[in-house]
């Protein structure tokens, strides 16, 4: 190769450089490799240096390529290998491939710039002090482990951030003193983690950037990002008390404001946010508690204060807090902020403007009071927004989850006309769908919550009509439609109408139905793996089955087969509830003079000894089924001692050890007791 191609090859190396294309990376490398190639072949012309190499990097991180960033590391790593490089600018490249990582969405991004960030710091140690990383590629690691919202990310931006403040001391070092980005960065850490107690550490660090402030530190004054960043964190993984703690920081940063430190004045981000950690969290008297700071910012906007004026998500949040809430009058006071959001728009106010989440939301309010008046108000709302979305008012659409709210209301709302009234609104909404409303197709929720309204009434067909929704389904599925997909859900709720209807057959349906799931997860669909719930309803159809003797024995023989698919499967675990329908379906179906009677409720009860799951209800089962000489010999019993007789307290520990009964079950024996 001639000096006159080796200077037309670093030309060309120059120009890839410049030119942002998916093939400047690999272009790039190509010229780099030939240029190495002949430097080892001993042409002094084609003498490699470290800028070539930067130039590649570069290439490779603006080309926008899938594997820029690796190829990136890769030319990195081999640029480390030569003995005649460029500290400054090889520093230069190692911040500059740790930018693109800490850009990149790849799942080991955040690892990937650690390392390379662990590399700076060691040859910082071994070869010069230009290998010393900068704050802005801690920062870049920092903001790395935010993005991937991995379990450790916590822990692991903790290590980082305490390395950068070991190195901060030297004197030479204090640029990397952490400043209020940095402090910004580690809490946002914590704020999207997963790790126990991440709310806390979160706390923690503003404090810490309270103190160095207070220290004279002007560069960790915390901000209104740093205290909404605290108040996410409590939001996400706060625990009880997640939302006075979030209220006492809003509080803490008026208070700061005015005392002169403008940078914590809470802003409306600010209080939504407190707002949304009440809205969500189930809490007793959350909508009133919203409402008070909705009126707290209201009048702060009274006297002049813009920063804390409410808009549609202020509205929003105080609406969902009254629907996750069980007060009382949570209609009434949903209706009165809708009715004042609308008005405040149309004097004017074009913050307040309601959304199809304002509306949705209020929907939801009356679907979970669920009472004749409140379905019937829903109704009239979804109504409005149909006829004002064809009068082109405000232009809202209804959407699918306009409808899935109020088809669900009519199915938890236990009404002999639910059932028929959920039909009727997915029929509307599919009419609706088909003139153009693309926004309001029929999914697997709508048909899931109309499934469910048929199982909850024992009406004559309610079962058959439930079926023919979950044959609909899949015939809509197969037909292209991958909103519409039956689930686990869909399944289970056919066999549960099956299990509460009148038919004599309900054992065969319901495991008919049973076998369609089994069949359907076979062929692969993933969504239809049969779980506890499946086997206990047919368990139960068969408990509940009446008839005559026939019928009643293919019940019993359907329980049987169920029970030992349960016993045999590795994807499911008989508990108490498997184990007292079976022994309620072996006492129901066989008569007393029945010679399989009593050793099947012997094995059966023996078993769940076994498995530690003998709940109260078993208990109960077994001592009024059992006759004398079996409850003796079951429960050792001793008539020297009385010992155990009628006690479900005093029964060995480890026969009860693994049973997890759940809270509506709890709560259900606490009154009876009581």
């Amino acid at each position: 190769m001639s000096i006159f191609d080796v200077y037309e090859m670093k030309i060309l190396l120059k120009e890839w450089r410049h030119r942002v294309s998916l093939n400047s990376g690999r272009m790039s490398e190509m010229l780099l490799n030939r240029l190495v190639e002949e430097e080892l072949a001993g042409n002094t012309q084609a003498r490699c240096d470290t800028s070539m190499y930067a130039m590649t990097i570069n290439s490779w991180i603006t080309s926008g390529d899938s594997k820029a960033e690796q190829q990136a590391t890769e030319v990195l790593n081999t640029m480390g290998k030569r003995a005649d490089i460029d500290l400054k600018l090889y520093a230069e490249c190692h911040s500059l491939v740790i930018d693109a990582w800490s850009k990149s969405k790849k799942k080991n991004a955040a690892e990937k710039a650690e390392t390379i960030l662990e590399q700076m710091e060691s040859l910082k140690c071994t070869l010069d002090e230009n290998m010393l990383p900068k704050l802005a590629d801690y920062k870049a690691v920092l903001k790395a482990w935010g993005k991937s919202r991995k379990t450790h990310a916590g822990k692991r931006a903790d290590k980082i951030f305490n390395r950068m403040i070991d190195f901060s001391r030297n004197e030479d070092n204090c640029n990397l003193y952490p400043d209020q980005f940095t402090y910004n960065l580690l809490m946002k850490v914590w704020a999207k983690s997963r790790e126990k107690n991440s709310s806390k550490r979160a706390e923690e660090i503003l404090q810490m950037m309270e103190t160095q402030f207070l220290a004279g530190d002007k560069n960790s004054e915390p901000d209104i990002i740093s205290y909404t960043t605290v108040i996410n964190a409590l939001a996400r993984n706060g625990g009880k008390n997640a939302a006075k703690r979030a209220e006492d920081i809003l509080y803490r940063m008026n208070s700061l404001s005015e005392k002169g430190q403008l940078a914590a004045k809470p802003d409306t981000m600010a209080w939504n946010t407190v707002l949304s950690v009440y809205s969500t969290g189930n809490m007793p008297r959350a909508g009133r508690k919203c409402e008070k700071l909705l009126m707290r910012m209201e009048h702060l906007c009274i006297d002049n204060d813009s920063n804390a004026k409410p808009d549609t998500c202020t509205f929003n949040s105080v609406l969902n807090a009254y629907a996750n809430s069980c007060e009382e009058d949570a209609t009434r006071k949903a209706e009165k902020l809708l009715k004042r959001m609308e008005k405040l728009y149309a004097n004017g106010d074009k913050d307040l403007k309601p959304d199809i989440t304002t509306y949705n939301t209020v929907l939801k309010v009356y679907a979970n009071n669920a009472n004749v008046e409140s379905m019937h108000n829903a109704e009239k709302l979804l109504r409005r927004l149909e006829e004002n979305n064809e009068k082109h008012i405000h232009f809202i659409k209804p959407d699918t989850v306009s409808y899935n709210t109020v088809i669900a209301g009519w199915a938890n709302s236990g009404m002999p006309l639910g059932a028929r009234n959920a039909e009727n609104l997915l029929n509307r909404m599919s009419k609706y769908a088909l003139c153009g409303n693309k926004n309001a197709q029929p999914d697997t929720t709508t048909y899931n919550s109309v499934i469910n309204a048929w199982s909850k009434t024992q009406a004559d067909g309610s079962a058959q009509r439930a079926e023919s929704y979950l044959q609909h389904m899949i015939d809509l599925h197969m037909a292209g439609m991958p909103n519409v997909r039956p689930d686990i859900f869909s399944f289970t709720s056919v066999m549960n109408a099956y299990s509460k209807s009148f038919e004599t057959n309900k054992a065969r349906k319901a495991n008919s139905i049973l076998h369609r799931l089994e069949f359907l997860h076979k062929s692969g669909d993933s969504t239809c793996e049969p779980n506890i719930v499946a086997y206990g309803t047919v368990l139960n159809a068969c408990a509940h089955t009446r008839g005559t003797r026939q019928e009643r024995e293919e019940a019993f023989l359907i329980a049987v087969a169920v029970m030992r698919t349960v016993r045999n499967s590795s994807n499911v675990t008989p508990n108490h509830v498997i184990y007292g329908s079976f022994l309620k379906a072996c006492v129901m179906l066989m008569t007393e003079d029945d010679v399989r009677r009593e050793p099947m409720i012997e094995r059966v009860f023996r078993q769940c000894c076994k498995d530690g799951q003998v709940s109260e209800r078993i208990w109960t089962l077994v001592k009024d089924a059992a006759s004398l000489d079996l409850y003796e010999r079951l429960i050792n019993f001793d008539t020297s001692t009385d010992n155990w007789v009628g006690s479900f307290e005093a029964i060995p520990r480890e026969w009860k050890s693994n049973v997890k009964e759940n809270k509506r079950w709890q709560r259900n024996r606490r009154i009876k007791k009581a």
